[in-house]
């Protein structure tokens, strides 16, 4: 990979002003060199949340995110599941990784497999990394789930950060022969792999393919799941739904009490932007789990909590609803009155929690 030259355009500027007399003649010629300079120098692009960096170096890529040059001289990391777009100019023998990022873009994922596998073939230094986590992309929106799985779990051993973010989605719906293959893929992975993320990384994509089979024993490794502690750099919006997931599956079987420490454990764990998703389920397992006053006083907190400190989440109004119900229980019946007008009011309240809030209204009424 070969480094961009420093533009001289500093040695120009004095050059143009050293002759006056012919300004205008040398200050075209100046933008003429400059041309030329800039059309020579390669240089990489690429496209990520709707902007494009141009003239930029790409010159690494670990824990899920690409670190880049600017043509000034700084240096940035983006995450690679927000890149759309990577055109590679610096490092030679990218042509086919480049042809796979057109047709990614273009929506024709299969193509773009092909394209990736073969770029494997040539690429060195970072770049094996960065080719595999884009042939991961591409296989699981192609729905080809047996290279999708052999993808990740290659992530999973070499860069679990960036795995994490990109644990596939579109996964297998029923059993056939492709699914045996996926099964066999993540038995030997779970076997061969050390204690550690890579481990952690290989449970939830068992789990996510068990539960997309109705596979009865994705239930069984449901606590298991649900009680996982994922480290900082797990830590995505991606593992956080899995685990969550888990929990929330452990409140529809109405095992309230065994939901609530894997949810204490939660609300010390997740960043602030999923804060309010875990207390609600917090609250939720409490008032189910309640059997006195003092239980449903400990759900009606966890619950205004959110209500409190997230009044803009869209999980307010559920978490006012459920403080509400808590408050009926203790006979502190003006109170949840009080909180269910309160959901009316938002404007940030899905029409069927609003619906919800009217219908208890009405029977405390009618009571």
């Amino acid at each position: 990979m070969t480094s961009n030259p420093e533009l001289p355009t500093a040695k120009i500027y004095v050059l143009a002003r050293a002759a006056a007399p012919d300004a205008r003649r040398i200050g075209a010629a100046v933008m003429i060199l400059m041309g030329v300079l800039v059309a020579t120098v390669r240089a990489d692009e690429i496209m990520a949340g709707g902007q494009t960096y141009r003239r930029v170096q790409i010159a690494a890529y670990g824990d899920g995110k690409i670190t880049f040059r600017t043509e000034i001289g700084n240096y940035q990391d983006l995450p690679i599941e927000k890149v759309q777009l990577i055109v590679v100019d610096t490092a030679r023998g990218l042509s086919e990784f480049n042809r796979g990022e057109e047709l990614l873009v273009r929506d024709r994922p299969a193509e773009a497999v092909d394209r990736y596998q073969r770029a494997l073939r040539s690429a060195g230094d970072f770049w094996p990394q960065l080719v595999w986590a884009r042939l991961l992309m591409a296989a699981d929106r192609a729905a080809d789930h047996d290279l999708a799985v052999r993808a990740f779990i290659h992530a999973a051993q070499s860069d679990p950060g960036g795995a994490a973010a990109l644990l596939p989605r579109n996964l297998p719906l029923r059993q056939d022969r492709t699914v045996q293959s996926v099964r066999d893929e993540i038995k030997r992975a779970e076997r061969d792999a050390a204690p550690g993320d890579s481990a952690k990384l290989i449970k939830l994509l068992k789990y996510e393919v068990l539960r997309s089979l109705d596979d009865p024993a994705w239930r069984s490794l449901t606590p298991e799941v649900a009680g996982l502690r994922i480290p900082p750099a797990l830590m995505t919006n991606r593992t956080l739904d899995i685990k969550v997931g888990a929990i929330d599956a452990i409140l529809a079987a109405k095992q309230y009490a065994q939901a609530v420490p894997l949810l204490d454990a939660a609300v010390a764990d997740v960043p602030k932007d999923r804060l309010a998703q875990v207390l609600l389920l917090k609250a939720r397992a409490l008032f189910g789990a309640a059997t006195n006053e003092e239980g449903y006083m400990d759900a009606a907190e966890a619950a205004m909590r959110v209500a409190i400190h997230f009044p803009d989440s869209p999980f307010c109004g559920d978490a006012l609803v459920i403080a509400a119900q808590a408050h009926r229980q203790t006979g502190h019946r003006d109170d949840a009155a009080r909180l269910l007008q309160e959901v009316l009011t938002k404007d940030n309240v899905p029409d069927t929690v609003k619906q919800e809030a009217r219908r208890l209204l009405t029977d405390q009424d009618a009571s």
